[in-house]
């Protein structure tokens, strides 16, 4: 059974939401499925185990990386730290030597 002219308007105005969303996601799929018929769920899972893997792997290499940060900081600060204990000294010596 098809609806024609006053019905079928206000069919489509009372189920607007749900037909506009089904025909957005119907579009999309077609988009993205490249003429399959079919969702590709094994390639999805595999394509998101790698990409999950390659996550860890990156946040693996941060997390050394902001160890590597940190001590690099302490050293940085600690050796100012020497070098303004040690600036006195040297003036002091300058001084002697005049």
């Amino acid at each position: 059974m098809e609806l024609t002219g006053e019905k079928q308007d206000a069919y489509f105005n009372k189920h607007r939401e749900g037909i506009l969303a089904f025909k957005t996601a119907h579009d999309y799929m077609t988009r993205h499925l490249n003429g399959r018929t079919k969702i590709p769920l094994d390639d999805w899972k595999r394509e998101l185990t790698g990409l999950t893997a390659q996550r860890e792997k990156l946040l693996a290499e941060n997390d050394i990386l902001t160890a590597e940060l940190r001590s690099a900081e302490t050293i940085k600060r600690n050796a100012n730290r020497v070098m303004a204990a040690d600036a006195p000294k040297r003036n002091r010596v300058q001084d002697m030597e005049l």
